[in-house]
């Protein structure tokens, strides 16, 4: 069993959040049957899901200069459904690491999941007329 340590973040939302929608597949998995002892191969289908995608901006200081780090983020539960540029959030999750290949060269980002979402101060934004 893997454990996540859960960390909290506090940040401003860079732009506002991107709704991504991971389509539905079907697949087949090598499974134990254990009625008939033998491995067999089973069809699953994943649900279609949405991600929504943005970025925090978190201070941080270096050798006494304050420096920007900016901290891209997943969620998966529609918490952020009404964050917008410039607000104030604390976050609660983990990161995780995303590997991928590029170009034929591996690549790898570290995402921030978010479990848990505050907006600490909204930006005034102006109504739409």
């Amino acid at each position: 069993m893997t454990t996540k340590t859960t960390i909290t973040l506090y940040g401003n939302v860079g732009a506002d959040p991107e709704t991504h929608t991971i389509p539905g597949k079907e697949m087949t998995k090598k499974v134990y049957d254990p009625v008939t002892d033998e491995v067999v191969e089973r069809q699953y289908t994943t649900p279609e899901r949405e991600v929504r995608t943005f970025s925090i901006a978190v201070n941080y200081k270096q050798d006494g200069e304050v420096l920007t780090r900016w901290i891209p983020c997943d969620d998966w539960t529609g918490l952020s459904a009404l964050v917008g540029a410039g607000d104030r959030v604390r976050l609660k999750g983990y990161f995780k690491v995303r590997s991928y290949e590029k170009d034929g060269e591996p690549k790898s980002v570290r995402i921030f999941v978010v479990k848990d979402l505050k907006i600490e101060r909204s930006k005034v934004r102006s109504e739409a007329a």
